[in-house]
């Protein structure tokens, strides 16, 4: 499983007798950094696509989702975002 270095102390702070649900969710929920080498990008990348927003000839970022300041990448929503950019190489036709 991939493990980050804030996912201790978060799963610290969860007790054993807390829903597992909420044990989950701090597996799910990614920071800048861990989003970044999850998905193969920057930090930058992400931040300056949460600014700028969708733009011509840019590839837009993921969802994410916003706590007060707190900035958080869901996993199912970082791999939707990967499969929807996903391209085929070309196979040749047309040459």
């Amino acid at each position: 499983m991939y493990r980050t270095k804030h996912m201790p102390k978060a799963l610290e702070a969860v007790d054993d007798s807390l829903a597992p649900y909420r044990r989950e969710s701090l597996l799910n929920a990614l920071r800048d950094p861990d989003a970044a080498i999850y998905i193969g990008m920057s930090e930058s990348f992400l931040r300056q696509s949460r600014m700028d927003g969708v733009r011509e000839n840019r590839t837009p970022g993921p969802p994410f989702v916003r706590i007060g300041r707190a900035i958080r990448y869901l996993r199912k929503d970082l791999d939707d975002w990967l499969e929807k950019n996903r391209q085929e190489p070309n196979k040749g036709e047309g040459l």
